[in-house]
């Protein structure tokens, strides 16, 4: 399918809606742009692999405690002030 686009003030582009709905693309969906040479890109849509993360959960002597998510080795600092941060 061949199509144009324009660059906005702002150096956006936007995807027509075919190409969007035909590779159910979503507003968050994440791309690689990689300059082929003058004027020559190419675009391509990047599979991003969601991380488990820590969540703050009560304990059973009802502390706040972090609980790793499945299979972590450690929760490492700067996940705990991560964390500490959208909490509080």
């Amino acid at each position: 399918m061949n199509t144009t686009v324009t660059l906005s003030s702002k150096g956006q582009l936007s995807l027509p809606k075919e190409l969007r709905d035909a590779d159910d693309l979503e507003a968050s969906d994440v791309f690689r742009l990689e300059r082929i040479g003058p004027g020559k890109y190419l675009l391509e849509r990047m599979m991003v692999v969601p991380q488990a993360r820590a969540k703050l959960v009560r304990s059973r002597d009802g502390f706040m405690v972090f609980q790793p998510p499945k299979n972590a080795l450690r929760i490492t600092t700067e996940m705990v002030k991560k964390l500490e941060s959208e909490t509080i």
